[in-house]
């Protein structure tokens, strides 16, 4: 979840002006720059209503894992999965 947090954040930023690099320098702590060619990516990729949605869907999942008995390697799997298609435009 972190993760899309700081990727909506990034969005965020760049929505306000700020280009891809300095929304990037604004984080705490900073992306390690073996990936951070990755995360340029990830940002291009995601829209901030689809970073939404995917946050929803995690938050969803973290919910049932702890208050039912849904199998929590199916529940993550399953919502890995929707994410993944989220991302290749097929949800």
């Amino acid at each position: 979840m972190g993760h899309f947090q700081r990727l909506l954040l990034v969005k965020e930023n760049m929505t306000r002006g700020e280009n891809l690099d300095g929304a990037m320098r604004q984080l705490r702590p900073p992306v390690h720059f073996l990936r951070a060619d990755s995360f340029k990516a990830q940002t291009r990729t995601w829209s901030s209503e689809k970073l939404g949605d995917a946050l929803d869907m995690l938050l969803e999942a973290e919910t049932l894992s702890k208050t039912t008995a849904v199998p929590n390697e199916a529940l993550c799997g399953r919502t890995l999965m929707n994410i993944a298609a989220m991302a290749k435009g097929r949800a």
